[in-house]
């Protein structure tokens, strides 16, 4: 690990200041505008949010999922400034604008209350999307919001060993996209709010006059309003009265900081979104009619999909849940008849699935097990 820091430090310093001025001095010139929007839930997308998902983690990320036999398509966005969790997951959210500028460079909601952790769930519920815990995968019929890994926590206490558990909390996030599609979510929305600079040898310290600042981070600080000085200086992203000037190219407004973001370069504003799916999902024009029971036979029509099989299941994606002996081929006529074995299941809720040749579901239809 020490051959490899010094190696790193005799090339990576300059060549990343190089970037981080020049991206500066582009940003000045031409400010990318912030805008706080609602965006209204997605019936069958989950929204995946990872904390300090930096892009090029983004495009490791896309090759493992696409691995697994998925469809990845990455986009980029540019964080809230500046790039720390309280100003920028907000701002990532289906319902940033209910949000507010708040104190202390975090929002607040209509209440006025700080947009912490627990307001932002509730807010999400409020407008029609379900907040999943860790190893919940919910109902795919309806719209979620979730979080997933500890990569900017790991960061944080790591520092220059984070490398070493990259790949972990990359499985991870995979791991979790699949769980979801498996439970029938149609596709997953990765998003994040700000990536990171890591520099073995420490970045290197800028003074700022604590005179000049309101709240003085690493990367950034909040400076009073009266107060000048020769470092980038943009508004806020919530408040444009606020202004937020960000230490010169990769350098520090603190000493021995191997790991941070808050600043203003490339590898903390310009962060990956990823919409994840599985391609025979994709498969249109099959129609899956109303059933008709009989106790706990069901005969259905099913548009589109002859000589697919179709199958009861108590999870869409989880073949081992079916409750019809895994079903059956649908005929050239578009029927089947389903005989569910387990007869205290009736009454139960249940999904009726068609499978593709590689046993993917393509469509699926919410049932209550006997009829209603």
């Amino acid at each position: 690990l020490k051959a490899i820091t010094v190696a790193i430090n005799a090339l990576y310093p300059a060549w990343l200041n190089e970037m981080a001025d020049a991206f500066q001095k582009e940003w000045k010139r031409v400010p990318v505008q912030f805008t706080k929007e609602n965006h209204d839930p997605v019936t069958g997308e989950a929204i995946l949010f990872v904390d300090g998902l930096r892009m090029d983690l983004g495009h490791r990320l896309c090759s493992m999922i696409t691995n697994d036999g998925c469809s990845c398509t990455l986009s980029h966005r540019f964080s809230a400034l500046p790039t720390e969790t309280s100003t920028a997951k907000p701002a990532v959210m289906p319902i940033a604008g209910e949000l507010y500028a708040g104190e202390k460079l975090t929002p607040k909601t209509r209440s006025g209350a700080m947009a912490n952790l627990t307001a932002l769930r509730s807010i999400l519920e409020e407008k029609g999307f379900c907040v999943l815990a860790d190893l919940d995968t919910g109902n795919p019929q309806k719209s979620a919001w979730t979080d997933c890994a500890n990569i900017d926590e790991e960061g944080h206490s790591k520092g220059i060993e984070l490398p070493l558990v990259l790949d972990r909390e990359l499985k991870r996030i995979c791991d979790r996209v699949i769980e979801l599609l498996d439970a029938g979510w149609h596709s997953v929305r990765i998003v994040t709010d700000h990536g990171w600079l890591l520099l073995p040898g420490g970045l290197p310290k800028t003074d700022l006059k604590p005179a000049l600042a309101e709240i003085k981070k690493s990367r950034y600080a909040q400076i009073r309003p009266d107060a000048a000085v020769d470092y980038p200086v943009v508004p806020w992203s919530w408040d444009r009265n606020v202004r937020i000037a960000f230490a010169p190219g990769i350098t520090s407004f603190e000493d021995g900081k191997i790991y941070a973001h808050g600043g203003l370069s490339p590898q903390e504003v310009v962060v990956p979104e990823i919409i994840v799916s599985r391609e025979s999902r994709q498969s249109g024009g099959i129609e899956i009619e109303e059933p008709a029971w009989a106790g706990l036979r069901c005969r259905v029509k099913v548009e589109g999909a002859v000589g697919n099989i179709a199958d009861i299941r108590l999870q869409p994606a989880d073949s081992q849940s079916s409750c019809a002996s895994g079903g059956k081929q649908i005929d050239i006529e578009g029927n089947v008849a389903l005989v569910v074995v387990d007869d205290s299941l009736e009454g139960k809720t249940a999904w009726l699935v068609v499978l593709d040749g590689r046993k993917n579901v393509i469509s699926q239809r919410e049932i209550r097990i006997g009829g209603d």
